[in-house]
């Protein structure tokens, strides 16, 4: 059980380098920010060095030269970040803003579609109560006819007109 483990432990590193889910995160070393800024925060001040050995720059210029030369890498490391972490940002609150647009977008809609809703039930009620209306209005001309042919008398014609629905 115990060698199991062990040889699950030896290949865990391997599975993960070649699992999907890793192959987004983990990147080779040489792709890497980290990589580039170290590279050139140690190298490029190192250079100077390297030719002032070769003779290829004058030993009293060497440490003004890879101070200055620091200075700038920094320099030119810091506006890089700063920049990248800009970008970053923008784009998530560009993301965040598009979500509240399809939000907004959507909660628009089910609004309209109330909106929609109840004028139809608006339009329903109404057109309830006018064929009501007619209803009566019909019931009323045939009692009065009814009453024109003598066929009911007078006090029919009253109750059911005054009769309460």
């Amino acid at each position: 059980m115990e060698i199991e483990n062990q040889q699950r432990m030896e290949l865990l590193p391997e599975l993960l380098l070649k699992s999907e889910i890793t192959n987004e995160i983990i990147k080779p070393g040489y792709n890497t920010s980290e990589f580039w800024i170290t590279m050139a925060s140690t190298i490029i001040p190192n250079l100077i060095t390297v030719l002032a050995i070769f003779k290829l720059v004058p030993n009293e210029a060497v440490s003004t030269l890879s101070t200055a030369l620091v200075a700038v890498v920094g320099g030119i490391i810091t506006i890089t970040v700063a920049l990248k972490y800009i970008k970053s940002r923008t784009e998530l609150k560009t993301k965040y803003i598009s979500v509240e647009h399809m939000r907004n977008m959507e909660n628009q809609r089910i609004n309209d579609n109330a909106m929609e809703n109840q004028r139809m039930e608006n339009d329903n009620a109404m057109e309830n109560q006018r064929i009501n209306d007619r209803t009566i209005e019909n019931k009323q001309y045939l009692l009065f006819n009814l009453y024109d042919r003598q066929i009911i008398d007078k006090e029919a014609v009253l109750k059911e007109v005054f009769k309460k629905n």
